[in-house]
C-alpha cells in the first residue's frame, strides 16, 4: 500500500533527524552521574531553604501571638464580675 511506504519512509525520516540529538552510548553513564550531582546540589539547596523558611515563620507566628496579646482586653461578660472571656480589639 501507497500510505504505509509513506508512513514508513516519514517514520525513517524522523528517525534519522532525531539520531542528530541522541548521546552515544558510552556518555550514558557520566551523563546520568552529573545530572544526579546537579540534581542532589539542588535539593540539598532547597532542603536548605525550606528550613531557613520553617525558622522564619515560627519567628512570625511567635511574633503574631505576642501581638494578640498585646492587644486582649478583659471585658466583664456577666454581671459577677466575671473576667475569663475576653476581647480582640
Amino acid at each position: 500500500m501507497k500510505g504505509e511506504r509513506s508512513a514508513l519512509k516519514a517514520n525513517e525520516q524522523f528517525t534519522n533527524y532525531l539520531s542528530a540529538y541522541s548521546i552515544r552510548p558510552s556518555l550514558v553513564p557520566p551523563l546520568l552521574h552529573n545530572m544526579n550531582r546537579a540534581f542532589d546540589n539542588h535539593n540539598d539547596n532547597a532542603c536548605e531553604q525550606q528550613k531557613a523558611l520553617d525558622v522564619k515563620l515560627l519567628e512570625m507566628d511567635k511574633k503574631i501571638e505576642e501581638l494578640e496579646e498585646d492587644y486582649y482586653v478583659a471585658v466583664p461578660y456577666s454581671a459577677s464580675g466575671d473576667y475569663s472571656q475576653r476581647i480582640l480589639y
